[in-house]
């Protein structure tokens, strides 16, 4: 009688199209109902810029980004148009081929079973579920990951590599000119290049050559990147212990699973013995060869790209976020299943229980996802209706430059006109020195939004509204903090989150 996991070895490609389709059909209806976000938001106005100089230009000071994902996302909002499901529709993509790319990594080492894990894994990633349909570049970093890796374990194996090697230049060139964080990815193949040196005792010459090559294609970016550095002083999110330990997100999925693995897969050997049906089913550990030392270097490489991307936020960027290092979840996937052929116990051969325990918290996670999406939806809808409800033409004030951009997006023609950002730099950097301000005071230039300076706003506008909760240098409590102004609160309006204080200026 064939075994499921036979089963599965011979229907690998269905299993996985299968997984992929379904996968599919969830992330639609998750960006059906999921607003777009502040990022997301620069994204779809950036793409819209007509010409490649222009683009160029906005960059940098707005945007930290090379220009790449925006012409992705242009070409894209031609032919689909500019709502949340064309914009969103290259980041869902990439994603896609990620998983691709892994999967073909997994199978080739580790069979059919540990692949469609290790896919599942990916997609189960907290950090990685994110991004998944976010309209922004990572899920491209992402795919440019996965097919470098593939293509380098390709061309180190066989000697027709023409191909393989176009593939990892082409890869590792796209991933440059979609993040400057992805210079990173090259850390892991380079480690384990040099590793593979020292077993085989020569130099790949055709390898490196393509690394250098492709390396060497950031030069035309340098301009651009050190245009970004005006934005690091004030950048959001800083390099510090807390931002940091946030990597944790990274590596999350795969130790949850594992835990669990680990348990069950001991109960279900133990019935399985009990049953008489005890003979161990490592058929898919003999048939695969373990995998190459060298794979092994670079899988951990990549794991530990945030710990590199910390030292270059603190000595060169100021900046430092988790979604920068996305690609290190991929490295925690592959260590994973390859641990499953290097330690061959008994939990760990029972790739079965692994497989069914993920793709039920998969399942669970991008249902979980879509509910939040739907909620987020309910909230910004409740938002803009407590704001239209107000009776008078009064100006509204939303204190958050996050909630400002998405609630200015999704509002009537009737509301937009009404709603506020006010900038005061110097009045901002003495409560908080992290700020979007000046990208969204730069957006402002490419996009009717009305950001406005703070103290001119209070010049001619005597009584209007405040939305929001508390800002760390607008709103303390009930009063406006700043120099020479008070206000008195007339009314307020409360609703789900958010909050409209009618205040008079004094």
């Amino acid at each position: 009688m064939i075994s499921l996991e036979e089963r599965i070895e011979n229907n690998k490609w269905l299993v996985f199209t299968l997984i992929l389709v379904v996968f599919t059909a969830l992330r639609i209806v998750d960006s059906y109902f999921r607003p777009f976000w502040f990022d997301e938001l620069f994204t779809l106005h950036i793409a819209q810029i007509p010409t490649l100089a222009g683009l160029w230009e906005t960059l940098g000071p707005m945007d930290p980004s090379p220009p790449l994902y925006y012409i992705i996302t242009r070409i894209f909002q031609f032919f689909f148009g500019y709502g949340e499901f064309a914009t969103r529709l290259p980041a869902l993509i990439s994603f896609l081929i990620a998983l691709f790319f892994l999967f073909l990594i997994l199978d080739r080492r580790c069979g059919a079973i540990t692949a469609i894990t290790g896919v599942l894994l990916l997609c189960l990633s907290p950090a990685a579920e994110k991004l998944i349909t976010n309209a922004r570049t990572y899920p491209l970093i992402l795919a440019c990951c996965t097919i470098s890796l593939w293509c380098w374990q390709v061309a180190a194996d066989n000697t027709r590599r023409t191909l393989p090697l176009f593939g990892l230049f082409l890869s590792l060139c796209l991933a440059l000119y979609s993040h400057f964080y992805a210079f990173p990815l090259f850390v892991p193949i380079v480690a384990g290049e040099i590793y593979r040196s020292f077993k085989i005792r020569r130099i790949d010459w055709p390898i490196w050559l393509t690394l250098l090559l492709a390396a060497s294609t950031i030069i035309p970016l340098v301009p651009l990147a050190e245009r970004c550095t005006s934005l690091s002083a004030h950048f959001w999110s800083k390099p510090n212990s807390l931002n940091f330990l946030k990597c944790s997100q990274l590596y999350a999925a795969q130790i949850k699973v594992v835990l669990i693995a680990f348990v069950i897969s001991i109960f279900v050997k133990y019935l399985r013995k009990k049953s008489n049906h005890g003979q161990s089913t490592q058929s898919e550990i003999i048939t695969k060869q373990l995998p190459p030392g060298h794979e092994v270097v670079a899988a951990i490489g990549l794991t530990l790209i945030p710990f590199l991307g910390y030292i270059i936020a603190v000595y060169f960027t100021n900046a430092f976020t988790t979604r920068y290092f996305v690609s290190a979840t991929v490295g925690a996937v592959i260590i994973l299943a390859y641990s499953r052929q290097l330690i061959k116990r008994p939990w760990i051969a029972e790739g079965t229980a692994l497989l069914v325990i993920t793709a039920i918290l998969c399942l669970a996670s991008q249902a979980n996802l879509i509910l939040s999406a739907m909620e987020k939806d309910r909230n910004l809808r409740s938002i803009i209706k407590i704001m239209s409800k107000s009776r008078d033409e009064l100006p509204i004030v939303i204190l958050s430059p996050l909630s400002y951009l998405q609630t200015q997006h999704y509002a009537p023609e009737s509301l937009k006109n009404r709603l506020f950002y006010l900038i005061d730099y110097d009045l901002k950097f003495q409560y908080s020195e992290n700020s979007p301000d000046v990208s969204l005071d730069g957006l402002a230039e490419l996009v009717p939004i009305k950001v406005e300076s703070f103290k001119l706003f209070l010049n001619t506008h005597k009584t209007f509204y405040i939305a929001g909760g508390n800002s760390p240098y607008m709103l303390n409590s009930k009063t406006i903090v700043a120099p020479s102004t008070e206000t008195t609160i007339i009314d307020t309006e409360k609703g789900p989150e958010k909050y409209l204080h009618k205040v008079s200026v004094n």
